[in-house]
């Protein structure tokens, strides 16, 4: 059996492998070379899948298989063993859901509050962000976050959320969600107490008007 090899696979939750390149090669030059007789058929069976010795991430993990021979020729032939493979599980990448940012008033922080930040399972493929099933991953960190600028307006906010739970090893969260919130300005009042108004009284008299008749001629 020659050019045997394994598929990367992103984390699926289960221990399957698939092989590719895996063939039987004809042209038989001596007995122990590995090949068969050129002109007879002889197949190769379950080539195309293997089994990881366990369903999490890692590289370099052994890949079993069992292959088997086919063909009119087949029972000329023994399959030795079975190929020696590794391959690579890679960790599936999660998406944070419906996280938002609540509006708050300028209080001289940049601290922000995030509400609604879950994770979200039953994936169906290795990029819907969501994790296999039922398994056990849980979000940390995930209520709080920080405006760019401590100031009054749209700002971005930035969070440092977290995975945890049982089957957290086999996942990341590359990012964090993209966010923005707003900083409002702050009502500000005048403070009258312990300040007196006062005035003095100034009475004015009453207002008097001039007024002239003009002379008549005399006749």
């Amino acid at each position: 059996m020659f050019s045997a090899a394994v598929t990367t696979k992103v984390y699926d939750g289960t221990d399957s492998a698939v092989v590719t390149g895996a063939v039987l090669v004809g042209n038989s030059t001596a007995d122990n070379d590995g090949k068969y007789i050129s002109t007879e058929v002889v197949t190769l069976s379950g080539g195309s899948s293997g089994t990881f010795a366990d369903k999490n991430v890692g590289t370099g993990k052994t890949v079993t298989t069992v292959m088997t021979l086919g063909g009119a020729d087949a029972g000329n032939y023994t399959l030795l063993n079975q190929p020696t493979l590794a391959g690579t599980i890679t960790a599936k990448d999660l998406n944070v859901f419906s996280a938002a940012v609540t509006t708050k008033v300028y209080d001289g922080t940049d601290s922000a509050v995030v509400t609604g930040a879950v994770l979200m399972g039953n994936s169906t493929s290795d990029t819907d962000g969501k994790y296999i099933g039922n398994e056990v991953v849980t979000l940390g960190n995930n209520t709080a976050g920080k405006f760019a600028s401590k100031n009054v307006g749209n700002r971005a906010v930035s969070t440092t959320m977290t995975l945890g739970g049982a089957d957290a090893v086999n996942y990341t969260l590359s990012t964090q969600p993209a966010l923005t919130g707003v900083i409002t300005a702050k009502d500000l009042t005048v403070d009258v107490s312990g300040v007196t108004i006062s005035k003095v009284y100034k009475a004015r008299g009453p207002r008097t008007t001039a007024s002239t008749t003009p002379s008549t001629p005399s006749p």
